[in-house]
């Protein structure tokens, strides 16, 4: 007759086999973690970046918080040391939009890859594959 299994021990053990399949897929890799070539790194910006909307006479502004995504070790130390340069062009992009430039439908690729191609002249071409706007809002 086999050894009776209690529940707590039946539990733990599932959340050890479910933990080493994630760990096998490359899952739960939080921002920060890991920085194996070709992994998926986040890092955002320390602050939103907040600029008055071009031609309204500073009654109205835009607010983005920026999310960089790159490859490897050391990409989250990259974006971090950069922090100010990189906030300070995010500014100059975002601020010479208009409010027709952001009721577009597109603007948010537009934006995106604006982003991207003044973040990549300052980090490197090959180390931000891509530019996220998790937050966009123009009041």
């Amino acid at each position: 007759m086999p050894p009776k299994r209690t529940k707590s021990a039946t539990t733990s053990e599932a959340k050890a086999s479910t933990d080493e399949k994630s760990e096998s897929k490359g899952e739960g890799k939080e921002k920060g973690e890991g920085g194996a070539k070709g992994e998926r790194i986040l890092a955002s910006l320390s602050e939103k970046v907040i600029v008055n909307v071009q031609n309204t006479q500073m009654s109205r502004f835009l607010m983005a918080r920026i999310v960089l995504e790159g490859n490897g070790p050391g990409f989250e130390e990259l974006v971090k040391k950069n922090d100010f340069e990189l906030r300070d062009v995010a500014s100059g992009v975002l601020q010479t939009k208009s409010i027709q430039d952001l009721d577009s439908p597109s603007a948010r690729n537009l934006l995106r890859a604006e982003l991207l191609t003044v973040f990549r002249n300052i980090l490197g071409q090959e180390a931000v594959k891509q530019v996220w706007l998790p937050e966009l809002a123009v009041q």
